[in-house]
């Protein structure tokens, strides 16, 4: 598994040790007159798997330098370190590299080795310290893995090399949570993808807390921004996310580009579009429709304008959960619908457009648009077929007279003529 990165408030068991202590819970100073703290901390949450760090600092409270400190932690109840994460050492036992110290702010790094513990029926990681001097601390950092979900407990006996009767040891028990694993990928592209922090191309696998919300998001071709889906995978489970790269001209027809569940598709030749061309004063709407089958989960479908008539926002969601009108340009965008759970229906949305002769995509109509129109009646060019006002199927001199004459208040916003 992939190491968990975590973060936030550390659980904590703390020894003060001034005498000996042997109460429940507490950590026990087995030598008389014990010289030093021990003090066990992990991350907040602990998680079955690789990657888990634990933390052991031992602070010196004498007036005189404390001789070579050694660490002792036994690899018990689930505690263990994996063959990858061991290596050759010189005489018995095996390597184990993987250990920072760090004194008054400063680390580096410590050979440790792994060997049958001094006092467990166990191995133990046993890491050589260094002298500590009077009144200071030293924190020594490692990672193990967890192989239970069950309760764990953490032990460290520390002890003076040429004091070892002198020893302080302490006990923290931790409850690890379950992990999930999230497994996004893209079907045939290899567009960046991002999990929980986590970027590569094409495909992302990474272990992460179990039923904790994680944000997934893909670059889109099509898309200005990538496209974001927030996931909950269940403990102890693999939630897989699907992109599929759409590019300009592709969504013309609505297009399914991501999903979590097993299956989300639109049954081709179902899709219609229909046009509602408004007023010189309200927006003309396009109404989409498809037929839509999600197997469970999410899909986020995309629904692009035509250069023909450019789109401005969304007019209504239909059943849809949620929905958000991107914009790519100057002009036009990209609706984004999300379907939340199974369906298998017809559905549909409604997207908002530019009022009936508003060519420049202004928001009003005014003479600027007749004048665009004449402009392009004379050159040949073609405009947004918004300058159609009279309904003919075609653009002429005819259409900026009459906005022309809405212009100066002599048509009504339906370009009839006013009494």
């Amino acid at each position: 598994m992939n190491a968990l990165r975590m973060s936030g408030l550390r659980i904590t068991a703390v020894l003060v040790v001034s005498c000996l202590i042997a109460l429940g819970g507490m950590g026990i100073a087995l030598g008389e007159d014990p010289s030093h703290d021990v003090e066990i901390e992990t991350p907040d949450e602990v998680v079955e798997g690789d990657g888990q760090t634990i933390e052991i600092t031992v602070e010196n409270l004498e007036n005189d330098d404390m001789t070579f400190p050694l660490v002792e932690v036994p690899l018990q109840d689930g505690l263990a370190v994996v063959d990858a994460d061991r290596s050759d050492r010189p005489g018995d036992g095996d390597g184990f590299d993987d250990v920072t110290v760090e004194l008054n702010g400063e680390t580096e790094d410590r050979l440790a080795f792994i060997d049958d513990s001094s006092y467990r029926d166990a191995e133990a990681i046993f890491i050589e310290g260094e002298e500590l001097p009077a009144g200071e601390s030293k924190t020594y950092s490692f990672d193990v893995t967890i192989e239970t979900s069950s309760e764990v407990e953490i032990e460290a006996d520390v002890r003076p090399l040429n004091r070892e009767e002198n020893n302080v040891r302490e006990t923290l028990t931790v409850d690890p949570v379950d992990s999930a694993t999230i497994d996004a990928a893209f079907e045939d592209a290899e567009n960046s993808i991002t999990v929980d922090g986590i970027t590569d191309a094409g495909a992302v696998q990474t272990d992460v807390v179990g039923d904790r919300s994680y944000e997934v998001s893909a670059d889109i071709s099509i898309l200005p921004d990538e496209l974001s889906l927030e996931v909950t995978p269940a403990q102890n489970s693999i939630e897989s996310v699907s992109f599929i790269d759409v590019e300009s001209g592709d969504a013309d027809e609505p297009v399914v580009a991501a999903r979590t569940g097993s299956n989300a598709e639109i049954t081709p030749g179902t899709t219609s579009r229909s046009f509602d061309p408004g007023t010189a004063e309200d927006s003309s709407v396009q109404k989409i429709e498809f037929d839509l089958t999600v197997s469970s989960g999410e899909a986020h479908i995309l629904m692009e304008d035509r250069a023909e008539l450019p789109l401005r926002g969304i007019e209504s969601t239909g059943d849809f959960h949620d929905a958000e009108f991107v914009e790519t340009g100057d002009q036009g965008g990209i609706a984004v619908v999300v379907q939340d759970g199974g369906v298998d229906e017809l559905q549909s949305v409604e997207l908002e457009g530019y009022p009936l002769g508003d060519v420049t995509l202004s928001g009003d109509v005014t003479d600027d648009d007749a004048k665009t129109i004449a402009a392009a009646v004379a050159s040949g060019e073609s405009v947004s077929e918004y300058g159609d006002v009279t309904d003919d199927g075609d653009i002429s001199a005819v259409d900026a007279m009459k906005i022309q004459q809405y212009h100066e208040n002599n048509r009504d916003k339906e370009y009839e003529v006013n009494n």
